[in-house]
């Protein structure tokens, strides 16, 4: 039908579509969803894609667009070739009736019937680019902070330049720094910007890039720059070069985790600091040596701004866990710049491939640091020859808040502390930076709100894991670099010969003069060969490599598996110290395997490795085997011989065998693992269970048991150190129609045998949701039990300009009120004082909709019920969830909200009804601020009564009831009251309405040692526009007085009168949006209040917006 309507539309043109074949290159990432193809307009059946180096899962095709989709993504970078036909010509991209081509009648001249066929039979447009986009300008006007403007602007561009080359990009002239959040398994960076412009043969994409380097082992870089990137690809050869400036500095992290604790776990930069950004997306996570994935439904989150990684219950983590973590962090610090270069060349087909790459890496030091650096320190940092010198952060102040005074620890320092007093005394103004477990100050926060540092003695530090010191180390600018080159060589059908060649070098300070270099040359070779038995007895490979690096070379990034020195039993200080300093080593293995398809694998190889201080033998032997009624069975069993000059020999072994059985959807399975390692650690773990696949449940259900020993290194005995059980529960299924369940449940059981306490705590995640497709009743629970570390914020008030802040203080009650004229705003700092707690979340969703009832009475009627609660605790008790008092010690926090209403709809009428409860409260009963138990309920009636066709009767009632308990004597404070508000409602037609409210209230209360008893009065009119169909401008204006009944006060609790101030209150609002044209919004916005607080404030923002 495409072609048949094709032909029909070009009949009258010499240039009729045509089908053209094509073939292209195209080089794919690692997690890839789609292939974009450089046609669109793609025949389906007629594409193929293969590739020599890479798996191809499924796909399909989006014809129009010339996209493939996979099923999958694509597990290791590498090259696929597609060929497919596709439609070549002036394809309509605007399907429309042949009439709508006519011209209007009476707009033709007599006699010009010729002319108007002739204009008629132009010719289709050519596919154009495509831009769409928007600019605003803003302005905002306030009496006491004055005139701010804004804008900025934000284009989107797709699209043909020619016959063969596209274009595609977006930008913007606003730079965000907010990161986006990390709990999700793909990330929608807000600020990327970039403009890409392709070619056949070339590419050119410049702004946001990401470097992706996969050639050897020793040019394997994952890079988020800003620059630009050029790529060209042919047949037998491509070439790339990139230049940029690196969001962060690269840095790989390896920790052991914590017995009851999911995190958060905090990463730090090189230097241990804590004052870094995470750049998002950049990071990868390995547990126990397995890669995780990024999302709250799989295995960790991540909070990129915090620098804080946190798993999730999928994976329990204990003492035993071991963590690595590869990330690039912004330390703001030197800008780092970044080029890169390569060209690759085949002949032969693929009998002969070479590729030369190069990178480089240097800070900028002719431009600025984010942490501005003087002369003097530029001075020193030339001088010290080193890499890093101390910048102290304290300035003599006459008007600073610390002193000088001996430090406790040691007679011959001194330390700072905060004091307000003594102004005799000589003052500093200081800084503070993070350094993290290595500080020696804490955070601490003044009754006032006011945020200073506190000096730590050293028996109390192991509590802190968030401190401070008053200097900052500053790094000296570094240069290293990275080329290599690779060559692969087809000796036959099933031979394969690779060789490598890299060399290194780096400027550990740029700036200094006399510092030499430091370099170095790596190198790999790698051979191959695979031979067919006969009689279907499947093949057998052997592959022999043998890598080296020499004294002084240093790769930009890992260059072996993430945990090489624990497989092949090196000592870890030693081999990160050969590594990172560039010491010489050298690894060799061969392997021989044999496959049997779809029935069994084998494989045994044998290795060493060897550097200055330590030398290994390894040897393995890998087996695994599939059938009918043996599922799977898999062993594999290494032993590490390691030799060091310093230490004392070792002997490293682990065996393990996992047996699944039974064919179908139920497989029962045992699993066996043990390890040893000399004089050192000893463990053996024993699981089984069962394993469900498809079906109403999919998911495991097993339990595990663990014994971990203790050597001794004067002894051969090992002394078993503890015992511990886990249970696990992992399902999701389908039991009915409609519902949909999901549990994760893990319980934890470990014992001590050197005094520790037992250790007894779960772990859980769940859900159940109930949606069918035709009902009236839905519902929903789910849940999230934990342990990790809780650490309280410290809630910071900062003086802004008046109008600028949301909130204003109280001197009266030294509260800081929420108000959007006031002056302050608020900071939620981390306290640094982390301690184990539970954590527990659940919430709770309810609806019903009685319109198929047999009761008549009921049919216009629908409830709806919401609930949750958040608890932080020792342990989440029925009471601590759902009665917490400020007296238990155990609960850290504890919150509870609920509401649920009642809505009456009758369909035949314009009579709406409503009931609403809703009840909250929040214990917090472990805190370095206040102690508070605050609850607040509300009932509220709404009714509407239509009065003839133009009005419309509104009664609202409410009562409340609000009760803060606080260990500040001065806030506490209950209201209690009720509110009325009855008014009429006149409209005219849907672009007009009118209304005026008559307010009546009532509250009674007590603040601190004060009584409140007031009366609310007032009346508030309102007004709703809707300008054709162009826009909505929204108003009111109300007056209102507040008065209280016996002794004045000065001034009100912020629950009190609904925010209003005793005496006259006079409040205005208008909010408009008008579409001027369909291009052009204008947005305006005007505030004003007249109070005993806000004296004739008014502020006025407004917005132009235009779309493209």
């Amino acid at each position: 039908m495409l072609l048949i309507s094709l032909s029909l539309a070009r009949a009258d043109d010499n240039r009729l579509v045509a089908f053209e074949h094509f073939i292209e290159t195209i080089t794919v990432a690692e997690g890839d969803s789609t292939v974009t193809l450089f046609h669109r307009f793609v025949i389906e059946g007629s594409v193929s894609v293969v590739s020599d180096s890479i798996s191809l899962p499924g796909f399909r095709l989006d014809s129009v667009n010339g996209m493939l989709i996979l099923e999958g993504t694509f597990r290791q970078s590498g090259v696929v070739t597609v060929s497919y036909d596709y439609l070549r010509g002036n394809i309509p991209v605007v399907v429309e009736p042949a009439v709508s081509r006519l011209p209007f009648l009476g707009k033709t001249p007599i006699g010009s019937a010729k002319t108007s066929t002739t204009s008629n039979a132009e010719t289709f447009p050519r596919l154009p680019v495509v831009a769409d986009g928007a600019i605003f300008r803003s302005i905002s006007i306030s009496p006491n902070s004055g005139t701010i403007m804004n804008g900025g602007l934000q284009l989107n561009l797709q699209g043909k330049l020619s016959e063969e080359m596209t274009i595609n990009g977006v930008l913007s002239d606003q730079n965000t720094p907010i990161q986006p959040e990390g709990d999700t398994r793909s990330l929608s960076e807000i600020d990327k910007v970039f403009i890409e412009v392709k070619h056949p043969t070339a590419t050119i994409k410049a702004g946001d890039i990401d470097l992706k380097l996969r050639n050897g082992r020793y040019q394997q870089h994952d890079r988020r720059l800003e620059g630009v990137n050029f790529s060209s690809s042919g047949e037998e050869g491509n070439a790339t070069a990139v230049v940029g400036s690196a969001r962060g500095k690269f840095h790989t992290m390896a920790f052991r985790g914590e017995d009851q604790n999911q995190g958060p776990y905090r990463l730090t930069g090189k230097d241990g600091g804590r004052r870094i950004m995470i750049t998002a997306g950049s990071e990868k996570v390995w547990l126990n040596g397995d890669r995780l994935n990024r999302g709250e439904s799989v295995d960790y989150t991540i909070d990129y701004g915090q620098s804080e990684l946190t798993f999730t219950p999928r994976h329990l983590i204990d003492s035993n866990s071991r963590i690595n973590v590869e990330f690039e962090y912004a330390d703001f610090g030197f800008q780092r710049q970044v080029a890169s270069a390569g060209a690759s060349k085949k002949w032969g087909g693929e009998k002969v491939a070479v590729a030369i790459n190069w990178i480089r890496e240097a800070d900028n030091i002719s431009g600025n640091t984010f942490f501005p650096l003087t002369s003097e320190d530029r001075t020193l940092l030339a001088t010290s020859g080193g890499s890093s010198i101390v910048r102290s952060l304290a300035v003599p102040d006459s008007s600073g808040e610390y002193v000088r005074t001996v430090n406790p620890d040691n007679p011959d320092d001194s330390i700072f502390i905060y004091s307000i007093t003594g102004f005799d005394e000589q003052r500093y103004s200081v800084g503070f930076h993070n350094a993290g477990a290595a500080g020696l100050y804490a955070r601490r926060v003044t009754a006032e709100g006011r945020l200073y540092f506190e000096y730590i003695p050293e028996h109390e530090r192991k509590q802190h894991t968030d401190l401070y010191v008053p200097w900052k180390m500053l790094s000296a600018p570094q240069m290293q670099q990275v080329a290599n080159m690779t060559a692969a060589f087809k000796l036959a059908d099933q031979t394969d010969l690779s060789i490598e060649m890299a060399g290194s070098g780096l400027n550990p300070n740029r700036l200094a003069q006399g510092v030499t270099s430091s370099g170095g040359v790596a190198g790999e070779i790698s051979i191959s060969h695979k031979s067919e038995l006969p009689a279907q007895l499947g093949a057998i490979v052997i592959n022999a490599e043998t890598r080296g690096a020499g004294s002084g070379f240093m790769s930009l990034q890992r260059e072996s598996p993430v945990e090489f020195w624990r497989e092949w039993n090196l000592q870890k200080e030693s081999w990160d110290s050969a590594v990172m300093g560039g010491l010489k080593r050298q690894t060799t293995q061969i392997t021989l395997s044999h496959d049997l398809p779809e029935r069994a694998t084998t494989s045994f190889s044998l290795g060493k490795y060897g550097d200055v201080t330590q030398e290994s033998n390894r040897w393995q032997v890998r087996s695994s085997y599939g059938a009918r009624y043996l599922n799977k069975l898999s062993i594999d069993f290494t032993d590490v011989q390691r030799k060091s000059v310093s230490l004392a020999n070792s002997q490293w072994r682990r065996g393990r065998i996992y047996a699944s059985l039974m064919p179908g959807d139920v497989h029962p399975y045992i699993r066996r693992e043990e390890e040893t390692r000399t004089a050192d650690m000893k463990f053996d773990e024993s699981s089984a269970g069962i394993r469900l696949e498809k079906g109403r449940f999919q998911g495991n259900l097993g339990i595990i048991q663990r014994n971990d020993y203790r050597g001794e290194p004067s002894s051969l005995d090992w002394q078993n150190e503890g015992k511990s059980w886990l249970g696990e529960i992992d399902l999701k299924g389908k039991p009915a129609k409609g519902l949909k369940t999901s549990l994760v449940l893990k319980q934890r059981l470990k014992s001590f045998n050197d005094g520790r306490d037992d250790l007894n705590y779960s772990l859980a995640r769940g859900s159940v949701k109930y949606s069918p497709k035709r009902g009236d009743t839905r519902g929903s629970f789910d849940f999230r039990l934990e342990r990790n570390l809780y650490e309280e914020k410290i809630v910071v008030y900062d003086s802004v300009a008046r109008g600028m802040g949301q909130f204003r203080f109280d001197s009266a009650t030294g509260l800081y009120i929420e108000d959007p004229a006031g002056p302050y705003v608020a900071f939620h700092l981390p306290s640094g004082n982390r301690t184990p707690a539970t954590h527990l979340v659940t919430g709770i969703r309810l609806s019903k909709k009685f319109r198929n009832s047999s009761n008549i009475l009921l049919k216009d009627f629908t409830w709806r019920f919401l609930g949750s609660s958040d608890f932080t605790g020792q342990e989440a008790t029925a009471t601590a969830v759902l009665a917490p008092s400020i007296s238990d010690a155990g609960i850290n926090r504890s919150r509870l909200t609920a509401q649920t209403d009642l809505r009456y709809v009758p369909r035949k009428t314009r009579r709406r009804a409503s009931l609403k409860a809703a009840a909250q409260r929040e214990v917090v009963a472990q805190s370095i601020q206040e102690l508070r138990d605050r609850q607040k309920r509300e009932l509220t009636i709404n009714w509407e009564e239509p009065l003839g066709e133009p009005f419309t009767l509104v009664l609202d009632l409410s009562s409340h009831i609000m009760d803060h308990n606080s260990s500040i004597l001065s806030r506490k404070r209950m209201t209690e009251g009720w509110f009325s508000e009855t008014g009429l409602r006149w409209r005219r037609d849907q672009a007009l309405q009118l209304g005026g409210d008559l307010i009546i209230g009532r509250n009674t209360g007590e603040s601190a040692t004060r009584s409140l008893d007031l009366t609310i009065t007032g009346i508030q009119l309102e007004t709703l526009m809707f300008p054709g169909r162009r826009g909505r401008i929204d108003g009111s204006l109300g007056m209102f007085n507040v008065f209280q009944n016996g002794e004045t006060l000065s001034s009100l609790p912020p629950e009190a009168a609904r925010g209003m101030q005793l005496g006259l209150n006079l409040r205005s609002t208008v909010t408009a949006v008008l579409n001027l044209t369909e291009e052009l919004t204008l947005n305006l916005n005007t505030t004003y209040l007249n109070d005993a607080v806000h004296q004739n404030f008014l502020m006025f923002s407004g917005e132009v917006r235009a779309s493209f």
